[in-house]
């Protein structure tokens, strides 16, 4: 067949060519008439939240009439020449140019009016001025292949033996280009972006190959697979006829070899580059286009298969790199542990906070949102302009997608049908795998969605492409022979129309799943972890949350005595109470309100229990109750949330009120607890340490202390780094009285947990204490045996105790605190009970039975595997505190809170639901008998002359708290810290931790209540002990909280008059 009866038969099929569209000219004048009002909306829609309407309207109404203008220039030329092919391609590009825009116009307006606009009017303009030259200069193109035809051809056929070669060479080209690029710029700061190799050219412009390549391996996959598609349909041959079997012939196995090696070797280069995009492309290209040529399916689905497995080869032999993350955050995006690995979960935050309608530009989708610009169009335009804007662009490229493939369809050879497909597949598979990795159907990769992201290069490869269908679309099949067309590759290609326009309901079954009623709400809240610039694992928020979150108010926090513990926007009455409880904190107050940050009057002294802001982000610290109330300082409950964010802009929609907070928290007894906790670490030698005061009959909690501390008022950035830096190595951002992550070895004061344990069946025997073991320990778990030999285990000090009976002598070996007797004990009551009672206690961490089994000698005095926190050990030390010998089973402990009521437009009402609100449960980790015996130690600790803590509580041989039983259990705790040489050397070298946790009673009182205390001081210095460090802190703590005693005034004493209410006084006063 020659160039011109393929012209013909081209002309005879037109009608059939558009046979998907009923009246496609309707059609395209519908669309040519909704860019008008298109482009102004989209003028008003970026301009319209700006202050200077005006100003702000013709920056962004001018790229968007040159783009109108452009096209209609291009259409023109159509008519002018008499074009008679498919008139919807080129409106459908139109309308995509001008969403475009005005999402880019919207994506940066925060930085010079239009100016964000030239990059992509520049591609906009470029892929409209390609496709016009491509369709209008097409009679140059007719004499260009005569004269190649007819003159040069047959002067290179012997040395190209295959035309379709051509574009092979083409491709093989840009790859050199890109090869070289890379060796010029490697080593350098600049030239590689990311993955993808880009040469600047003049005027600001890059080229990149890789779209390109693209191009040219389509055009060569047409050709090729359109010259061979008899020889590959037909791969195998029959050996005969008594033979089932069937071989490849070798013209056969080099026909398919050249196109797998091909295909191959753009892949394995892309992949070699870390640029899966192109890769993933040309691997389905060349896959689809081979189903079209043969019609057969087990060498298409072979390749698949191959394909598959060669990506996720190296994620299952846990090898790392680009590609592992890749499909790690595609798999998991909320819980990732690499730089960078929140790129998928900001993407799903940010199509589900655009909702419906969309996210102004004042929410920061181009700062939250990675690559919002390119790769990440989508995701922008979806959170800019709401869900149905993508639901829109995706059905313009189904319908372009459609007239592709029609196109492809009436094509009169199999090479231009082939080249049809290839084209727009080009286009449809680099919508169909960015959408759907937008909405995590595919992993993320770097690939452009066509005419919607910012790239000239991008831009123009595709015009490229479409200007070629438009070509084909009026008969001319391709530029030399025509060559002839066989129903196979017929049948192929009809085949793939439906399947191919299906695949855009990933990417659109991807939004409906996102959208606010099935899954976006759930999004839109949930947090994940990744790590950070710092590489350290941090817990991230909805950015976009985040933001609407900070400009709502938040209210008061009080504390128990009503000395504000933090204000935003104070009052006159806020001023009074400053004034009246913290005087020189006023002129600092004024000065934070004049600037509208948040103000801490108590400063450091409650800096890790209250909070901290730094420019406006609130601590992530479990424990401090700015985070763990902030919803409730702001007034919504967490459910309210996506309700409150999605109607954020609604005048008639309800909107959250700050309420404030009552905590329990004793101003008074905060700064005394801060003030002598410092002092016991400045005389100890130690680095930090924490105090926790509660009520155990009630669970209030009365003071909680941190140090060392900081000043949260004016936290700047630098502060914060400076801070960050400190807090790995002495925790000073941490609530180390309250976070029961905050874990220390407990040392001796365990000793009342093994006792607990081991009181329901006492063992028999008589331990005996040199200052450390004289016999071997043995115990036995799981069938194994253990020993420690004697002298493995000392005291503290080297004091010696004596013959101990392990079934009656605990009260003294607790009150001398011998690590011999307990670890005796421990070893004889085992791992199951031994751990069956940290349970009962309710320890955060509970160390594993064999690990447990290793140690068992040692954590029967709080060393090695053990590890608690100073509230956990105030919880026991108040439930053991509460065991009061009586007739009867004593009261439980409560559980300790320290929030106390929220006040809300005059209603008061307890928190729930939050760290630190009340919990209604009791608090009773022992029998009733069993508390009461430990206690029963615990007051000999203090009350005995030769307790450990006798000399604190009774200085002097006086009694420090007359009328107040006291009872507790002092500790020491080795650990392993880092340290330096004189030559500056690190070594592994022990420290000791001091602790006192006990409990107070003062009976004499009409109510009588129990107060439970935890004390600890880290790193102290030589000879600085629990009895000597901590237990003076605790004593003056319990002598601040017990009022001093008063008798009870008599049954028989008048009560105090009562005065009338005014108004009878004035009326009294008349009437005399």
């Amino acid at each position: 067949m020659t160039l011109v009866q393929a012209q013909r038969a081209g002309a005879a099929g037109r009608g059939s060519r558009l046979a998907g569209v009923a009246d496609p000219r309707a059609l395209e004048f519908r669309l040519w008439l909704g860019t008008l009002p298109l482009a102004f909306l989209g003028c008003v829609a970026a301009a319209a939240p700006r202050t200077d309407f005006r100003a702000a309207f013709l920056p962004v109404a001018t790229p968007l009439g040159l783009l109108l203008a452009a096209a209609l220039a291009v259409h023109l030329l159509f008519r002018l020449i008499h074009f008679r092919g498919d008139p919807l391609i080129l409106p459908i590009l139109t309308v995509l140019l001008i969403m475009g825009a005005v999402y880019h116009a919207g994506l940066f307006r925060a930085g010079a009016p239009g100016g964000s606009l030239g990059p992509y009017l520049r591609a906009g303009l470029v892929a409209l001025g390609t496709v016009g030259a491509v369709v209008g200069l097409t009679p140059l193109y007719r004499r260009l292949s005569y004269w190649v035809e007819e003159r040069l051809w047959w002067r290179i056929a012997g040395a190209v033996p295959y035309y379709e070669s051509i574009p092979f060479l083409l491709g093989l080209g840009l790859l050199m280009v890109v090869l070289i690029l890379w060796l010029l710029v490697r080593g350098r700061p600049a030239g590689l972006s990311g993955a993808i190799i880009q040469a600047p050219l003049l005027g600001g412009w890059t080229f990149t190959p890789s779209e390109f390549v693209r191009l040219a391996v389509a055009f060569f996959l047409a050709d090729y697979l359109g010259r061979n598609s008899k020889i590959l349909r037909n791969l195998r041959q029959p050996l005969g006829r008594r033979w089932p079997l069937s071989l490849l012939t070798i013209e056969h196995a080099v026909t398919l070899s050249i196109l797998l090696a091909v295909v191959a070797l753009y892949c394995l280069f892309f992949f070699a580059f870390r640029d899966y995009g192109p890769a993933v492309i040309i691997y389905g290209l060349a896959i689809i286009c081979l189903y079209a040529a043969t019609g057969r399916w087990p060498t298409p689905a072979a390749l698949v298969l191959l394909g598959a497995l060669l990506a996720v080869l190296p994620t299952l032999k846990g090898g790392g790199g680009t590609l592992t993350n890749r499909l790690m955050m595609w798999w998991n995006p909320w819980d990732t542990g690499f730089l960078n690995g929140d790129h998928q979960v900001r993407i799903l935050w940010a199509i589900t906070g655009g909702g419906w309608l969309g996210m102004p530009a004042e929410t920061g989708v181009a700062r939250q949102l990675p690559e919002a610009a390119t790769d990440a169009a989508f995701a922008g335009l979806v959170a800019r302009h709401g869900l149905w804007v993508g639901a829109a662009v995706l059905f313009l490229f189904a319908l372009l997608a459609a007239r592709g493939l029609s196109i492809a369809r009436a094509a009169s050879t199999d090479r231009a049908r082939l080249l049809a497909l290839s084209l727009t597949l080009l286009i449809l598979l680099q919508v169909v795998w960015i959408c759907g990795a937008m909405v995590r159907a595919f992993p993320f990769s770097g690939i452009n969605l066509p005419f919607i992201s910012t790239g000239t290069s991008n831009a123009l490869a595709c015009a490229i492409a479409l200007g070629a269908l438009l070509n084909l679309s009026r008969g001319n099949a391709t530029v030399f022979d025509p060559g002839e067309a066989t129903p196979e590759v017929e049948r192929g290609v009809r085949r793939l129309g439906k399947p191919l326009l299906a695949l855009y309901l990933v990417p659109l079954g991807g939004l409906a799943l996102l959208a606010p009623p099935v899954f976006g709400d759930a999004i839109l809240v949930r947090r994940a972890r990744a790590m950070g610039q710092d590489k350290e694992i941090i817990l991230f928020r909805n950015p976009y949350l985040e933001a609407f979150v900070r400009g709502l108010p938040r209210g008061r926090l009080y504390s128990a005595d009503g000395e504000l513990l933090a204000v935003s926007n104070p009052g006159p009455d806020d001023y009074a109470r400053i004034r009246e409880s913290n005087p020189d904190f006023e002129p600092r107050l004024r000065r934070l309100a004049a600037r509208g940050l948040r103000a801490y009057p108590l400063g450091e002294l409650a800096a890790q229990l209250v909070g901290w802001t730094t420019g406006g982000q609130y601590a992530p610290r479990e424990g401090s109750i700015e985070t763990a109330c902030d919803s409730l300082l702001r007034g919504y409950r967490d459910a309210e949330l996506p309700y409150l964010f999605r109607t954020r802009l609604n005048p008639f929609a309800r909107k959250p009120r700050p309420a404030d907070l009552e905590t329990t928290i004793d101003a008074a007894l905060q700064r005394q607890a801060r003030q002598l906790l410092r002092q016991a670490a400045l005389t100890s030698s130690g680095t930090g340490g924490a105090v926790v005061l509660l009520e155990a009959d009630t669970g209030r909690v009365l003071a909680a202390a941190t140090s060392p501390s900081f000043d949260p008022n004016e936290l700047s950035v630098s502060r914060m780094r400076r801070y960050l830096k400190e807090h790995r190595r002495t925790g000073i951002l941490t609530n180390k009285a309250l976070d029961r992550e905050a874990r220390y070895p407990p040392g001796s004061t365990f000793k009342i947990l093994t006792l607990a344990a081991a009181l329901p069946a006492l063992p028999e025997g008589t331990v005996t204490c040199a200052g450390h073991n004289t016999s071997p320990i043995r115990w036995e778990y799981r069938g194994r045996r253990y020993q420690r030999p004697a002298r493995r285990i000392s005291c503290y000090g080297g004091a010696a105790h004596g013959s101990l009976s392990l079934g009656s002598d605990y009260g003294q070996a607790l009150t001398r605190s011998c690590n011999v007797f307990f670890a005796t004990l421990a070893a004889a009551t085992g791992v199951d009970r031994l751990r069956e009672t940290l349970r009962q206690a309710e320890l955060g961490q509970l160390p594993a039975p064999d690990r447990l089994a290793d140690f068992l000698p040692e954590a029967g005095f709080g060393q090695v595997v053990v590890s608690v926190s100073p509230l956990e050990m105030a919880m026991v030390a108040g439930a053991i505190g509460m065991a009061v010998p009586a007739f009867g089973e004593s009261a439980p402990a409560a559980r300790p809170y320290w929030l106390n009521t929220t006040l809300m437009s005059g209603e008061r009402s307890r928190p729930a639901g939050v760290y630190g609100a009340p919990d209604e449960r009791p608090y009773r980790p022992f029998p009733d008998e069993i508390a009461r015996r430990v206690r029963e130690g615990m007051l000999a600790v203090v009350n005995d002359p030769s307790g450990t803590a006798y000399g604190a509580f009774h200085p002097g041989g006086s009694l420090a708290l007359p009328g107040v039983v006291v009872g507790g259990k002092t500790g020491t705790a080795e650990f392993e810290k880092e340290s330096r040489d004189s030559r500056g050397r690190r070594r592994r070298v022990k420290g000791r931790h001091a602790w006192f946790v006990g409990f107070a009673r003062n009976d004499r009182d009409v109510q009588p209540k129990t107060l439970a205390i935890a004390v600890l001081v880290e790193d102290v210095g030589r000879g600085a002990t629990g009895g000597s460090t901590c237990a003076p802190v605790a004593r003056e703590l319990f002598r601040a909280a017990f009022a001093p005693w008063q008798p009870p005034a008599p049954a028989d004493q008048p009560p105090a008059p009562v005065r009338p209410p005014w108004w009878r006084e004035w009326l009294q006063r008349l009437f005399q």
